[in-house]
């Protein structure tokens, strides 16, 4: 008799992680619990790996694609690249948006199993990463983009130098003459908006300015996040004083420019701002507005290159690969 790992779950009124632990004999389950299982599982004549193969079988030609936020123009523009190359190859793809929900972002993991997917494609909001272990444990080729768990394991990747790009923004004020500046960073639980901010830290040191701890701001990448930090900004600028802001997102860099807006402060004429993959109607601006600009179609397309080298099994890819792509510094 033949289930899918979700009929198991469901049968056996448990989850499909840890149904996926138990059978492949792997993370951490009670004993009491992975007994339970085992013994209900005996009907089935399931041995390790068996769910495994039940779950993949043929190739369904399929890849699943999670992201955080499809309102993001970053992530359309990857996902054309990625689309442009995987397409070729016939391959088609399941799209989930997780709006940086971690209870999303697990039962789509959960729904790409369903789908028997070949391979995904995944911008984690879940630091642990620990529900993208089922896919692992189905060796089922996973690619991380944008953000990376915090997986004691292997795994491929595409990212951007995020410190790099913080310190082009940092550097760009210098060169500008500024010496207060302000810095609203995503979540720092995230790879991302760790190492953004790590990036502008090294820059002011670099540079030989003072870091106020005042004048940074830690959002949730969000639009509201970037409008609170900047209106906590603007209420203390009488005691911390800034003439510049570099915002490590382009929800976030909205928000704070609705504010700035709503407080008659000109951009660039009265504060500077450098806001990340931004691109938004000019009525917020004065002038030309600066961004940091990541390369979306070549992360798209490396992306999915990687990912045919684990699907096709080649032999001249290393194990754990991570590709670090560069940002770089658009005037617009």
């Amino acid at each position: 008799m033949t289930l899918t790992i979700k009929e198991l779950a469901k049968e056996l009124h448990t989850s499909v992680a840890t149904i996926s632990r138990v059978v492949n004999n792997k993370g951490n389950v009670n004993e009491k619990t992975r007994q339970e299982i085992l013994r209900k599982l005996e009907p089935y004549d399931y041995v390790p790996n068996q769910v495994a193969r039940s779950l993949k079988g043929k190739a369904t030609k399929m890849v699943g694609i999670i992201i955080p936020d499809l309102n993001e123009r970053f992530f359309t523009r990857v996902i054309k690249g990625i689309d442009s190359i995987l397409s070729k190859k016939g391959y088609s793809i399941i799209l989930a948006d997780t709006n940086e929900d971690h209870g999303k972002e697990a039962r789509y993991i959960d729904l790409l199993l369903q789908q028997r997917v070949d391979a995904a494609i995944i911008a984690t909001a879940d630091p642990n990463g620990t529900e993208i272990l089922q896919l692992i444990d189905h060796e089922i080729p996973v690619v991380f983009i944008d953000n990376q768990p915090n997986l004691q394991i292997q795994y491929d990747a595409v990212l951007t130098d995020n410190i790099y790009a913080s310190k082009l923004a940092v550097n760009y004020f210098v060169g500008r003459g500024h010496k207060k500046i302000a810095c609203i960073t995503g979540t720092v639980s995230q790879a991302s908006g760790r190492d953004r901010l790590l990036g502008y830290r090294l820059a002011m040191q670099e540079a030989e300015l003072p870091i106020s701890e005042s004048l940074i701001a830690v959002g949730d990448f969000r639009e509201k996040s970037g409008f609170t930090a900047m209106e906590a900004f603007i209420q203390n600028k009488a005691a911390e004083d800034f003439t510049a802001v570099y915002i490590v997102s382009e929800r976030m860099t909205l928000g704070a420019l609705k504010s700035l807006k709503a407080h008659d402060f000109h951009v660039p004429t009265d504060i500077e701002v450098i806001g990340f993959d931004f691109e938004y109607p000019s009525v917020l601006l004065d002038h030309n507005f600066v961004t940091i600009r990541q390369p979306e179609q070549q992360i798209g397309e490396a992306t999915a290159e990687l990912l045919l080298k684990r699907l096709e099994k080649s032999d001249k890819i290393v194990a754990g690969q991570h590709v670090l792509l560069t940002p770089y510094l658009e005037i617009s």
